[in-house]
Formats: C-alpha cells, structure tokens, sequence
C-alpha cells in the first residue's frame, strides 16, 4: 500500500529484515516466552507464600535483596534496550547491503566494484559485529548478578537464622526449609532473566515493524 517514492529510500533488504527476523523474534517471544514467564511468576508467589506462613520476618530477610535485583533490572534494561536497538539497526544495514550488491552484481562487475564493495561490506560486518557483542555483554551481565544475588541470600539466610536458632527462636527444620526455599526461590529468577533477554529483543523488534507499519501512505 505504500507509495512508489518510499521504496526510492528504502531498501529491499531492510524490508526483508522486519519481514523475516523482527518478526522471528516476536514469535519467539509469543511462543515460549510469556507461557514460560507466567509459570516462572506462579512459583515465586508460591514460594513467597510459603515463606510468609511459616515466619514473615525470616521471610522479610530472605528477600531483603530483591532491591539489588529492582536496581540492577532498570539498569539493565536502560543498558540492554540501547544495545539490542542499534545490533537490529545494523543488522537491518547489512541486510539492505547485500541484498542491493548482490541484485546488482552484473553492474559492479561492468564498473570493477568489487574491492571497494568488500572494503564497505567488511566496514559495514565490523560495526555490525561490535553491535552484536555489545548487545551480548549486556545479555551476560543479568544472569551472574542473579546468581551472585541468590549467593548472598543464601548467606543472609544462614547468618540470621542460625542466630535465630541459637536463641531457640526458630527450629533447625524451619532454618533448613528456609534454605531450600531460599534456593529455589532464585531458579525461576534465573529462568526470568533469560525470558527477560527474549522480550527485550522482541521490544526491539517491534519498535521497527510498528515503525514501518506506521509509515503514513501519501497517495
């Protein structure tokens, strides 16, 4: 539906991108990702509940180190939104790159292009791979610092329950029931951190469909 003068400045390849990987990655995230985040939700609130019945103050310690997780996710989500916005854009650029090359390659073999296209294509493969690994460390950083998190939980629980126990407030049963639900209570954490990874790629993606899908049709 859109007007002859918007594929003047739109290149094929960067349509092909929206058509093929953008949509690839809101399908991953339709898919798996909100199944999987709505069981991962149901088993903390389970835990929590848990934890509450049995002592709500032990439970209020054991999850005295969410705050470090809420911080730690807006910092992440600032830092990875940015990082996977430009890897698609330089992907979408490589695409367009290649598809034009490639339908015209009798031209560039007539003109003798051939090394000045490998010297911008490897430009272009270059700015692309350091899109892409940023986007990469941004994505390994989430997961250690849950891990490290649920290490320091784990640490918390039994500094304050084995006083706890000590002054025959609570029983070494509770105190072990509190441990395991300390550790299992940082397994669909973890889980989430990688669904987390998955939406904000699909955000990403979205954010270039709904663009194009928004481009207003002039005739």
């Amino acid at each position: 539906k859109l007007h002859a003068a918007f594929f003047d400045t739109t290149a094929v390849g960067r349509l092909m991108t929206r058509v093929m990987n953008d949509v690839a990655a809101l399908n991953e995230l339709f898919a798996s990702g909100i199944v999987d985040s709505i069981g991962s939700i149901i088993g903390l609130v389970t835990i929590c509940v848990m934890m509450f019945v049995v002592s709500w103050k032990f439970a209020l310690v054991t999850l005295a180190v969410l705050p470090i997780i809420a911080m730690a996710t807006l910092f992440y989500q600032v830092l990875s939104r940015r990082a996977y916005r430009e890897w698609r854009r330089q992907l979408s650029r490589m695409n367009a790159f290649m598809n034009e090359r490639i339908g015209g390659l009798t031209t560039l073999q007539l003109f003798n292009q051939e090394p000045s296209t490998v010297r911008r294509f490897t430009g272009i493969n270059t700015e692309y791979l350091g899109a892409a690994l940023r986007a990469v460390l941004a994505m390994s950083f989430f997961g250690p610092l849950i891990e490290l998190t649920g290490g320091l939980a784990t640490a918390v629980i039994i500094w304050y329950g084995g006083g706890q126990v000590i002054q025959n407030n609570i029983s070494i049963g509770e105190l072990f029931a509190f441990l395991v639900w300390g550790q299992r209570f940082f397994w669909p954490l973890r889980a989430l951190s990688e669904q987390y990874n998955t939406l904000l790629i699909a955000m990403a993606s979205s954010e270039r469909i709904f663009t194009l899908l928004d481009t207003p049709v002039v005739i």
